[in-house]
């Protein structure tokens, strides 16, 4: 039960302080890396995410329906998010091989935000082109049905 405490109790003693201090982010051979088992699992998530992903907006989907458009650019933002948390876990693994100016934690947060930054930046360019397409297909169906009706064989009098 101790070891479940020692492994755990680290993450508390996590402090933001170290992060907008320019001699801990861009120290080109840091001392130690406490989180690396929660910076790999972030990174292995992310890549499973982005994967399931990419299979989900490969093929129309009824019950969760996104439009063409939005299955397009949210596919092709995941495959960008892809190859970002690759990266990322790259740069994971030469922090952990104290790799010089390669293992600055700069590196890290720099994937993160990027990560985040293009996964905002698909939301609402999805919400942009999807929101009036909705709203023409709508009409086109009932329009539709009108069109339709000159096509159905005529009724035959008695």
């Amino acid at each position: 039960m101790d070891l479940i405490n020692n492994l755990d109790g680290r993450i508390f003693e996590f402090s933001l302080s170290s992060m907008l201090d320019p001699n801990h982010l861009f120290n080109p051979r840091p001392d130690s890396f406490y989180f690396i088992s929660w910076a790999f699992v972030l990174g292995i998530v992310g890549i499973i995410l982005s994967g399931i992903l990419i299979w989900w907006f490969k093929k129309r989907r009824d019950r969760f329906y996104v439009g063409k458009s939005g299955r397009r650019i949210y596919s092709k933002h995941a495959k960008i998010g892809l190859a970002v948390w690759v990266v990322y876990l790259i740069f994971v693994l030469l922090r952990t091989q104290a790799f010089a100016y390669l293992s600055m934690p700069f590196w890290l947060y720099l994937f993160l935000l990027i990560e985040l930054i293009n996964t905002v930046y698909a939301i609402i360019k999805v919400r942009k082109t999807d929101g009036p397409a909705r709203e023409e297909k709508i009409v086109e169906v009932e329009t539709s049905t009108e069109n339709y009706a000159k096509y159905l064989p005529k009724k035959k009098k008695k």
